[in-house]
């Protein structure tokens, strides 16, 4: 429930706030399962994203200017493929490729350099995490770290500076 208020508080009052309460209403349980499992399930992430791409149309045809639907698509569908060809390259989750699609339309509405602001922060975050974690003698080098709930956390401040 925090996150859907801090959602709300961050966006003000519009159509597209609808599309954000979906998108944070599927991120909690997503963080919590990346965190236990090390795993985002597609039966939350698929969902997540087409309700968000969804909504987020749905918002600019009832009038709300805020953003462009079309731009939440390239946003989805270019960090849905980033994150998808890191996944085959990388030490990096499909769950979190599968995430991007979600959070590639949910910063994308706000305009590409949102989607940037977004992904740095979460790398950033997570980073910053697993550096402590290192530092604490919590964590090797080569243990995991769920990025999920960084992306998340990280999507979550670039759309708070956003507005």
């Amino acid at each position: 429930m925090a996150a859907l208020g801090a959602t709300a508080a961050a966006t003000g009052y519009h159509w597209h706030v609808l599309a954000l309460l979906w998108a944070a209403a599927f991120a909690v349980p997503l963080a919590l399962v990346d965190v236990a499992e090390h795993r985002l399930p597609r039966r939350l992430t698929y969902p997540s994203a087409a309700g968000t791409l969804l909504l987020l149309t749905a918002a600019r045809l009832a009038g709300d200017r805020t953003g462009s639907p079309l731009h939440a698509l390239y946003g989805a569908a270019g960090l849905g493929a980033v994150f998808w060809l890191m996944a085959l390259a990388l030490p990096f989750g499909l769950g979190d490729a599968a995430l991007g699609l979600t959070v590639g339309a949910v910063l994308g509405w706000y305009g590409f350099a949102a989607v940037f602001e977004g992904v740095l922060l979460g790398f950033l975050l997570a980073a910053l995490f697993g550096v402590g974690k290192l530092v604490a003698r919590r964590a090797r080098r080569r243990d995991e770290l769920p990025f999920g709930p960084f992306l998340l956390l990280g999507t979550l401040l670039a759309v708070a500076l956003t507005h």
